[in-house]
C-alpha cells in the first residue's frame, strides 16, 4: 500500500465534528457524521500501515503505541471530566445505568454496553448518558486492534500476492457479508443495530479498500470538482432530510458512507475549487476528536440539568463555544505533549504501563461511585422492604421521594423477578399460586404489566380474606381476543399467549377474574376491541366467572421520577391533566359490556382534576412513564379491598 496524505480529509473531520454537534444541538438527530468518522479512521489505518508492503510484528506494536498516545490523553480527560459531572448533576434514578456507562467507557466497549441495554440513540424518552458519546470511539478502538491484526496476517500468510491484492481479496467478502447483516439486524432491532460493531464493519472497511485501490481512480480535474461539492452539500443535507425514526446502519448510511469516500476521491485532484482544504477547516481537523468528545457532556449539562430557562440558539452557540476551547487546551496541552513523548514512544513497554495506569485510575474513579451508590442504595432497601410489611414511612424526614430515586426502578411485583411474568417474546402461559390454595373461592389475575401492578395488594387481600389467588401475566399482552382496530394491534406472541391463557381458564373456572379494562390513546382512553372479544369468550367458556374490570393509570410522556428528581418534586411541572387521561363516557360504555364490577382509581390519580406523580406526603406513584410503583400500589389497599366485599 502507498501512502497518500490528502489535506482535505483534515476539513472533512472538521465537518464531520461539527455535523454531529450541531444535529445534536439543534434537531436532536443523527447527521451521518459518525458514519463519516468510521470511513476516515479506516483510511489512516491504512496510511499508517502503509509504508512498506509487508507489515512486521514490530511495525504492528508502533501503530498501537502511536494510536494509544494519540486516543487515551483526550479520552481520559473527557472521562474525568463526565465522571465530575455524573456525580454533581446525574439524577439518582439513573446513577447505577451511568456506572455501567463509565465502566464501559474504560474499557471501550460502551456501544455493546448501550446494545444490550436496549438504548435508543437520541430517543426523547428515557435518559441520555454523559457517556454516550464514547459508544464511537469503542466501535474506533475495537477496530483500531483488529484491523492492524488481520493486515499483519494477511502480509505475512495466505500466498506470495502483493499485500493490495490481499486486502481486496479478504475485506471485499468481509464488508458485503458486514452490509447484509447491517440490514438484517437494522430491521430486526434498530436499537441494537446502532451500537453493534459488525454491522458497523463495512463502513471502517470502505476506508480500509478505498485507501488500498484510490491509486487505481482517477477523474479529471472537472469531474472531481463536481463530485466533490456534491458530496460535501449531501453530508451536510443528509441528517436535515433524514427522519429521526429512520434506522441506522441501514440502506440510507450509503449516503454519507460513500460520500465520505468520494470526498477523498476527488480531493487527489486538482480541484477548481476546493472547499474543505481551507487554512481554518484543515488546521481545526487537528481538534475534531477532542472537539467530538467534549460537545456531548457540555451540551447534556446545559439542555438536560440546566433548570435556568435561556434561548436554546444562545446556549447552543455556547455549547460549540465551550467544546472547541476544551478540545483546543486538551489537544495542546495533554495529546499532543503525550503523543509526541520521547519517553513513551521509544519503548512500547513504557506506553503499556501509561495504558494500564490510566485505566487503573479510571477504574478507581469508577469504584468511588459504585461504593457511594451501594451505601446508599442499602439503607434504601431496608427501609422499602420495611415499608412492604407497614405501609408507613416518615415522609417529613425525607428530602426526595420515597422510594429513593436510586431504588425506584426495582420496585416492582416479585413475579419479575420469580419467572411468573412472561417475557414479550414467550407464549406459555405460567401460573403462580398466592392466598389459600385450599379455597373454593378462586381470583385470577390475567394480563399485561399493567395487571401485574395490582398482584401486591391483591396478594394481601387474598390472605386477608382467605380467597386462592393465580397470576397469569405477560409484559406487553393484555387479555384480549384476535381482533384488531387502530389503536391497538396484540402481537403474534401475545394472542397466541392468549390462546393458552383460554386454556387454562377453562380448566380453572374461576370465580372471579381481575384485568385492566381500558388503555391510553390520542384521544384518552378507550376498550380496544380485542378486549371486548375476550370478555365475550369468557363468558362461552366459563360463564360463572365475573370480570373485575381495573381502569388503566395514566401514561405520562416524561419519567416521572426524573421529572420530579430535576424539578424538586415540583407539581406543576410532573403533573398533566385529567381530561389528557379519561373520559366519562368510557364508564357508561364498560356498563354495558361484560364487566361485573369496575375497578376506578382515576380520583386517586388524578385529585382536583390533575394526574399527579406524587401523594401529598413524597410517595412516588409511578417506577416508570405508565408503571405504578409497588410501593404506591400497597397504599390502594384498602380501597381496592372495597371491591372484594363479597368474597
Amino acid at each position: 500500500m502507498k501512502a497518500n496524505y490528502i489535506i482535505e480529509i483534515q476539513g472533512l473531520r472538521t465537518l464531520a465534528a461539527l455535523l454531529v454537534a450541531v444535529y445534536h444541538i439543534w434537531f436532536q438527530k443523527v447527521s451521518g457524521g459518525v458514519d463519516v468518522f468510521f470511513v476516515i479512521s479506516a483510511y489512516f489505518i491504512a496510511y499508517s500501515l502503509s509504508k512498506h508492503n509487508s507489515i512486521s510484528i514490530l511495525e504492528l506494536v508502533g501503530y498501537y503505541s502511536k494510536t494509544i498516545r494519540r486516543i487515551l490523553p483526550s479520552a481520559f480527560v473527557v472521562f474525568l471530566f463526565s465522571a465530575v459531572l455524573m456525580f454533581a448533576f446525574v439524577p439518582y434514578v439513573y446513577f447505577n445505568s451511568e456506572m455501567k456507562n463509565s465502566i464501559a467507557t474504560i474499557f471501550f466497549i460502551e456501544n455493546w454496553y448501550l446494545s444490550i441495554s436496549g438504548s435508543s440513540y437520541l430517543s426523547d424518552e428515557g435518559f441520555k448518558s454523559i457517556f454516550q458519546q464514547y459508544w464511537a470511539l469503542s466501535v474506533q478502538v475495537q477496530f483500531y486492534i483488529l484491523f492492524p491484526a488481520i493486515l499483519l496476517v494477511l502480509s505475512n500468510f495466505f500466498g506470495s500476492q502483493n499485500l493490495s491484492k490481499k486486502i481486496n481479496l479478504f475485506f471485499i467478502p468481509v464488508a458485503i457479508a458486514s452490509f447484509l447483516y447491517a440490514l438484517f439486524i437494522t430491521n430486526l432491532n434498530p436499537s441494537w443495530a446502532y451500537f453493534d460493531a459488525f454491522a458497523r464493519a463495512w463502513e471502517f472497511i470502505f476506508g480500509l479498500l478505498l485507501f488500498n485501490n484510490i491509486d487505481k481512480l482517477k477523474l479529471n480535474k472537472i469531474t472531481a470538482t463536481f463530485l466533490n461539492v456534491s458530496a460535501i452539500t449531501a453530508i451536510i443535507l443528509f441528517g436535515f432530510f433524514v427522519p429521526q425514526t429512520q434506522p441506522m446502519p441501514g440502506l440510507i448510511t450509503l449516503i454519507p458512507v460513500c460520500s465520505a469516500c468520494i470526498i477523498i476521491i476527488s480531493s487527489r485532484s486538482d480541484l477548481l475549487i476546493s472547499p474543505l482544504a481551507t487554512k481554518l477547516l484543515a488546521k481545526f481537523g487537528d481538534y475534531s476528536f477532542s472537539f467530538y468528545l467534549w460537545h456531548w457532556p457540555i451540551f447534556i449539562i446545559v439542555f438536560n440539568y440546566n433548570s435556568i430557562t435561556g434561548n436554546a440558539h444562545l446556549d447552543g452557540l455556547l455549547v460549540l463555544l465551550v467544546s472547541a476551547i476544551f478540545a483546543w487546551i486538551t489537544t495542546k496541552f495533554v495529546e499532543s505533549p503525550i503523543r509526541k513523548s520521547r519517553f513513551l514512544s521509544i519503548n512500547f513497554l513504557r506506553t503499556a504501563v501509561f495504558l494500564c495506569l490510566v485505566l487503573f485510575f479510571e477504574s478507581l474513579i469508577s469504584g468511588f461511585f459504585v461504593k457511594h451508590y451501594y451505601d446508599i442504595k442499602r439503607g434504601e432497601l431496608a427501609k422499602l422492604e420495611s415499608f412492604y410489611l407497614s405501609r408507613e414511612f416518615q415522609s417529613s424526614e425525607r428530602t426526595v421521594f420515597f422510594p429513593h430515586p436510586l431504588i425506584i426502578k426495582q420496585d416492582l411485583p416479585e413475579t419479575y423477578t420469580s419467572g411468573c411474568h412472561q417475557r414479550k417474546l414467550e407464549t406459555d402461559a405460567i401460573t403462580c399460586s398466592f392466598g389459600d390454595e385450599s379455597s373454593s373461592n378462586l381470583v385470577v389475575l390475567v394480563g399485561g404489566s399493567h395487571s401485574t401492578q395490582w398482584l401486591p395488594p391483591l396478594k394481601l387481600i387474598a390472605e386477608q380474606k382467605g380467597f386462592h389467588l393465580i397470576s397469569i401475566t405477560k409484559s406487553d399482552c393484555s387479555f384480549t381476543g384476535e381482533i384488531y382496530d387502530t389503536r391497538y394491534e396484540p402481537s403474534s406472541h401475545c394472542l397466541a399467549w392468549n390462546r393458552n391463557l383460554n386454556n387454562i381458564i377453562d380448566q380453572l373456572k374461576p370465580q372471579y377474574l381481575v384485568t385492566t379494562i381500558t388503555r391510553p390513546s390520542v384521544d384518552g382512553e378507550y376498550v380496544p376491541k380485542g378486549y371486548i372479544n375476550a370478555w365475550a369468550t369468557l363468558k362461552e367458556i366459563s360463564p360463572s366467572t365475573s370480570i373485575i374490570g381495573i381502569r388503566d393509570n395514566p401514561w405520562f410522556d416524561f419519567d416521572p421520577a426524573l421529572c420530579n428528581e430535576l424539578h424538586n418534586m415540583s407539581t406543576a411541572e410532573c403533573s398533566r391533566p385529567i381530561s389528557n387521561f379519561y373520559r366519562s363516557e368510557t364508564t357508561d360504555y364498560l356498563e354495558e359490556q361484560q364487566v361485573s364490577v369496575i375497578v376506578d382509581f382515576s380520583d386517586e390519580f388524578c385529585p382536583n382534576a390533575m394526574c399527579t406523580t406524587l401523594t401529598d406526603d413524597k410517595l412516588l406513584k409511578y417506577r416508570d412513564r405508565h408503571h405504578l410503583s409497588k410501593a404506591y400500589s400497597l397504599t390502594l389497599y384498602n380501597k381496592l379491598e372495597s371491591y372484594f366485599e363479597n368474597l
